[in-house]
């Protein structure tokens, strides 16, 4: 059964949260491992999306090694760089 949030948004019992407004988070001073990032079930792997060195990155595993996908937010890149290698 869905549940209301108290900004109008909702969380399902898979875990998708809808928000109805803004997200905040403070600068990640640490990368995720291949354990937080564990499959949840058979088909449901997690990712996770944060802030470091100025960067926006986006962290999935991969069949146990976890991978970035990531851009500058200072304006010094406009491509999304893909690595399994740790921002």
């Amino acid at each position: 059964m869905p549940r209301k949030l108290s900004d109008g948004g909702v969380q399902y019992p898979d875990g998708l949260v809808t928000l109805n407004g803004w997200s905040f988070a403070t600068q990640a001073t640490v990368n995720p491992i291949a354990a937080d990032l564990a499959a949840v079930s058979a088909t449901a792997g997690r990712f996770c999306i944060y802030m470091k060195n100025q960067k926006l990155v986006i962290a999935y595993n991969l069949a146990g090694t976890v991978n970035y996908l990531r851009i500058a937010l200072d304006g010094s890149a406009t491509t999304w760089v893909h690595s399994s290698v740790a921002p």
